[in-house]
């Protein structure tokens, strides 16, 4: 699933759709979203072309840029492919990057589609509507996760660990947890460690979580 060009409507001028995304240092999950992503296309040139109604195909280029999940990176990418490649649409990954570009790429009217990134910041169609998130909210996502915890262990005590990245990916996750421990009536001892982003290992932090033997582990992390 290399960079391609498949042909897409409806009625767009050639223009090139682009990803802001990690690539060599990704997590496996990352990648293959990236692989998936791309599926649509390389069907398109198989199956001869993507149509408009009218019958009309177009061409669409896909790229993808490696801001190593670094805020700092993402913006003179996003800079970049705005003003140099023309980009009709571009997506982001990253809780902590796409809200360094979001408010631009809206106030371009440039389509910053399905981001990758559960932070419920996305779905405002008033003030940015031209992004749109694709996975559930990590905050929603963590609310389900009580309710599995108040069906399973009921009228138990328990201790839940939790693996909590540092930035706003894991508050996401964190507050909604929070909320949930905030209202049930089960009985939670919460124990947990922080990850930095660019951590090469989890070892220690995973170390002290087991010793802790908690009955749940939640990893809030990628």
């Amino acid at each position: 699933l290399g960079d391609g060009v498949a042909p897409i409507g409806p009625n767009l001028l050639p223009q090139l759709l682009r990803a802001i995304t990690l690539q060599p240092r990704a997590a496996q999950s990352t990648q293959l979203e990236c692989a998936v992503m791309r599926l649509p296309f390389k069907n398109g040139i198989a199956a001869g072309g993507i149509a408009d109604s009218t019958g009309k195909t177009f061409m669409i280029e896909t790229e993808l840029k490696d801001d190593s999940y670094d805020p700092a990176k993402t913006v003179p990418l996003v800079d970049e492919l705005l003003d140099s490649a023309g980009s009709f649409a571009i997506q982001t990954l990253g809780s902590s990057n796409t809200p360094k570009v979001y408010d631009k790429l809206n106030q371009r009217c440039v389509p910053n589609p399905y981001v990758m990134t559960g932070h419920p910041a996305w779905g405002d169609p008033v003030n940015h509507p031209w992004t749109w998130g694709h996975p559930l909210p990590y905050n929603i996502e963590a609310l389900l996760w009580g309710g599995m915890l108040e069906k399973k262990f009921a009228g138990q005590d328990i201790t839940v660990a939790a693996l909590i990245i540092q930035n706003d990916f894991g508050k996401a996750y964190e507050l909604g947890f929070r909320q949930f421990l905030a209202t049930t009536s089960l009985k939670v001892d919460f124990v947990f460690e922080r990850l930095d982003p660019t951590a090469p290992t989890v070892t220690n932090q995973m170390t002290t979580l087991v010793a802790r033997n908690p009955d749940v582990f939640i990893a809030m992390t990628a």
